[in-house]
């Protein structure tokens, strides 16, 4: 398994900001639900660098495991299909919670999902002026390198991409490991190379 390249601890600068759709507060209740879940997706990309301001709260939980946040929060399951593909999740406060992100890329179902790796490099960040958890870069990087939504669709993955990568030093042996977990490894690492990231 490659090094960690550290930073997984202490927040930082301000990170995201906060939308209507979410208050800041609820961050503390995903405190007080457990410590083991990260804000992922545009959030996460907005704390790494993105200028856009992202226009819900995306948390990733460990696998297996929504039902038990969901009950937490007092927020029914449900299934919902959007460009991350078919995926359970519970809404709750403006905040989406899932535990599996599946989106099927060219025919072939790409597994983004939360495992122990994940969870280890997570880090700790300002989002909307509280602590959180946030993914790392790199898996930031591979979902959207998944993606590649464009404006058409009223997204800016490749955009979010290249923010994140200007403002950090990856390790790409984890990014290159966890884009072959997601099934994907021949298309992120196409992407990289296109834009002089690989």
């Amino acid at each position: 398994m490659p090094a960690d390249n550290g930073g997984t601890r202490g927040a930082s600068r301000p990170g995201c900001p906060a939308r209507p759709a979410w208050r800041p507060c609820a961050i503390l209740r995903l405190w007080l639900g457990g410590t083991r879940w990260a804000v992922f997706s545009g959030a996460a990309a907005a704390v790494y660098g993105s200028r856009r301001v992202p226009t819900d709260l995306d948390v990733l939980v460990e696998k297996g495991r929504l039902e038990r946040w969901a009950a937490r929060l007092g927020a029914p399951v449900t299934e919902k299909v959007s460009e991350l593909g078919r995926m359970r999740h519970a809404q709750w406060r403006g905040v989406d919670i899932c535990d599996d992100v599946t989106p099927v890329v060219d025919g072939t179902p790409r597994p983004f999902f939360m495992d122990r790796e994940m969870l280890r490099r997570r880090r700790l960040r300002l989002v909307g002026g509280l602590p959180a958890w946030v993914v790392a870069p790199e898996d930031v990087v591979v979902l959207k390198a998944i993606l590649q939504r464009g404006r058409e669709r009223g997204k800016f993955d490749v955009e979010d991409i290249r923010a994140v990568a200007a403002g950090h030093r990856l390790d790409h042996a984890y990014l290159q490991w966890r884009a072959a977990r997601c099934h994907a490894a021949e298309r992120v690492l196409a992407l990289l190379q296109r834009e002089g990231l690989g």
